[in-house]
């Protein structure tokens, strides 16, 4: 495959380009903050002006579920990005390996990706001199754990706060704050989102950088930060979803007249871990083995436990024990979840 760098002759290519970090900054999962990388921008233009297909390809929605198609697009646009399609659905990685990647760092540092005449000038002066040669700061891990409010109130927030903290400690992340900052923050964040109707909230935890990487890390302060969306920007995607795609939820299936669910992880999700209460509550007979692999396919009806939407039938197989589940749930949070959810998709 023809180069792309000064000097070489030019044959059209289609570039595929990383966002967040990489066309503006990293807000981990605050996107509706993202500010713009001028002198990405300038260069992705320049490739752009001299034939090549550009596509934009982010993880964004990827680990929440939420969609954020709309606010990307209007970004790329003010921004004035020239670019061909946008791609959401990358997956959510703390490393990619790929054998035509170019880091990041390497664009910017140097002229790893550019046009004929196009790019960086070449390193000069007594500080550029002194560095070695490839220094990149290693890449910080985040997690998200994502949430919901009915009629404004958290739900399960204890729980969620308590997960994210133990996911962050169990994926090794260091210089975490402690449970009382994580409520903090979720507090400060629900209040400035109050007026808006129910809200999605993600909260995210990052691990410290390395004293060894501070000159070349970004700038971002090690307390927990947490985004809110409101729940119709969240379902968005969720009607245009293939039906009976499962969207990470905890599965559950009625086989024989009996619930059978699928088995917990050992972090689970707060709704997750409460379907075998609300089953009690509701009253529904448990089956006396976990939901296998596969038996959904088969069952008289079938449901997904996921945040934020509630249970959500999969495919055409809903029915009256779903419907008691979350009769169960609207019990619970006073609010019916069901109308609300259909309310939202229109």
């Amino acid at each position: 495959m023809a180069s792309l760098l000064p000097g070489d002759s030019v044959d059209t290519k289609t570039v595929c380009f990383d966002l967040d970090g990489t066309l503006c900054t990293n807000t981990y999962g605050a996107y509706d903050e993202a500010e713009p990388f001028p002198w990405a921008i300038e260069r992705l233009n320049a490739l752009a002006a001299a034939g090549h297909r550009i596509v934009v390809f982010t993880a964004r929605g990827t680990a929440t579920g939420i969609d954020w198609a709309e606010t990307t697009r209007g970004q790329l646009d003010r921004w004035g990005v020239r670019y061909d399609a946008l791609q959401l659905g990358k997956p959510s990685a703390d490393v990619y390996v790929d054998d035509r990647a170019v880091h990041t760092t390497a664009w910017r540092e140097g002229d790893a990706l550019a046009v004929p005449g196009f790019g960086l000038p070449p390193p000069a002066g007594p500080e550029r001199a002194e560095q070695l040669p490839g220094i990149l700061a290693p890449q910080r891990s985040v997690i998200v754990e994502s949430g919901r409010t009915y009629d404004g109130r958290p739900f399960l927030a204890g729980e969620h706060v308590e997960r994210a903290l133990a996911v962050a400690a169990a994926a090794g992340l260091s210089g975490l704050p402690d449970s009382g900052e994580v409520t903090q923050a979720l507090d400060r964040a629900l209040d400035g989102a109050a007026g808006a109707g129910d809200v999605v909230f993600s909260i995210l935890l990052a691990d410290a950088v390395s004293p060894a990487f501070l000159d070349v890390s970004e700038e971002r302060t090690q307390g927990p930060l947490v985004t809110v969306r409101t729940l119709a920007q969240a379902a968005r995607g969720l009607a245009e979803r293939t039906p009976g795609h499962p969207l990470g939820g905890r599965m559950g299936a009625v086989i024989d007249g009996r619930l059978a669910l699928a088995a917990l992880p050992e972090r689970p999700p707060p709704l997750s871990a409460l379907v075998e209460e609300l089953a009690r509550d509701a009253g529904v007979e448990m089956a006396a083995s976990p939901l296998e692999p596969g038996q959904a396919a088969q069952a008289a009806e079938a449901f997904e436990a996921v945040t934020p939407f509630g249970l959500l039938s999969i495919g055409e197989a809903g029915g009256p024990v779903r419907a008691r589940l979350a009769g169960a749930l609207s019990e619970r949070v006073g609010l019916d979840v069901d109308a609300q959810l259909a309310e939202v998709l229109g």
